[in-house]
Parts: structure tokens; C-alpha cells; sequence
């Protein structure tokens, strides 16, 4: 059994490199980009981008402030940055 269990190990061992290698991209059209570089001009996301940059994220941000979870997260944050600086 003992024997079985080194084989298997080195045989995991040698294929280690070839599970976890990233493919070669040189046959593929598509690269990425940085998601500041994308502009949307069409006329199906662009417009519900824009209504969830002036209305949704505003309630939201509005909806977080006014039920205190902002104040919360800074007190969390504080506590936390304070036990850091205390372990030191």
C-alpha cells in the first residue's frame, strides 16, 4: 500500500505542472481588456448603465447611509485597524 501511495504522489507530482498551465491564447481572436478601456455606445446596455449610475446606485448609496450601515462599517473598520495596530 505504501508503495501504491509513493507511485501515485510522483505520477501527481510530474502532472502537477500540466494540470494547473494556462493554455496557450494564440488561436483564440479575443484578448482581454482593462474595463476602464470599454465604452458602451449602443442603444441596450448604455442606456440601463446610465439609469444605474444616476438613480440606482444613488437610492442605494442613500438607503445605506440613512439605516446606518456605513457608520457601522467605519466603527467595524476602526476596531479592527485599532486591534491591528494593539497586536504589534
Amino acid at each position: 500500500m505504501k508503495q501504491i501511495t509513493s507511485i501515485l504522489f510522483l505520477l501527481l507530482l510530474i502532472n502537477t505542472p500540466m494540470i494547473f498551465a494556462q493554455p496557450e491564447l494564440n488561436d483564440y481572436p479575443v484578448r482581454p481588456v482593462s474595463f476602464t478601456a470599454v465604452k458602451l455606445t449602443d442603444n441596450f446596455w448604455a442606456p440601463r448603465v446610465k439609469l444605474n449610475h444616476e438613480v440606482t446606485i444613488p437610492i442605494a448609496l442613500k438607503h445605506c447611509y440613512s439605516t446606518g450601515r456605513v457608520d457601522c462599517g467605519v466603527t467595524l473598520a476602526t476596531k479592527s485597524c485599532q486591534i491591528l495596530h494593539r497586536n504589534r
